[in-house]
């Protein structure tokens, strides 16, 4: 099992953070290392699926996976929470493409001033490593810390 989890604070609205989680456009630009994101299917503004594939260096292959989203309603309205959970067997696995089937995490959005929120972000995978972890985390923390990044820009933008 390995879990990341990265906080940050950014000057914006806890919708534009909910809105970068679903924009397939904008997704593209702050996922660094995925070269897919298709919005599948959305039954309501608070449960949606996504699909990711992850463009993943030499000698590592390509992964995809299916996310299913559930924007949990909270009792106040300066918190909102939305938990990820993978779903493999949504669509059938593409050829050359390894499925990442354990997947779970939470994305916490919380008001904390005027205009100013803190992010909080969780993802948990249970796939087996094919490589020793002292090949593959240095490739999966840079690329978390360049994806926050990246994400923390673009909901600061006006």
């Amino acid at each position: 099992m390995r879990e990341l989890k990265a906080e940050f604070y950014v000057q914006t609205t806890p919708e534009r953070v909910l809105n970068l989680l679903k924009n397939e456009t904008l997704a593209l630009k702050w996922m660094k290392g995925v070269n897919k994101f298709n919005l599948m299917e959305k039954p309501s503004d608070s449960h949606w699926y996504s699909y990711i594939q992850y463009d993943i260096p030499w000698p590592l292959s390509n992964q995809d996976c299916i996310v299913k989203y559930e924007l949990l309603q909270t009792s106040s309205e300066k918190v909102f929470h939305v938990q990820m959970k993978g779903i493999p067997d949504y669509i059938p696995a593409k050829d050359g493409i390894t499925r990442i089937d354990h997947l779970l995490g939470s994305w916490v959005i919380t008001t904390s001033s005027s205009n100013t929120c803190k992010v909080s972000y969780t993802i948990m995978s249970g796939q087996p490593p094919k490589f020793p972890r002292w090949i593959t985390d240095p490739i999966i923390q840079s690329n978390l810390v360049n994806t926050m990044d990246a994400f923390r820009n673009i909901a600061a933008q006006k």
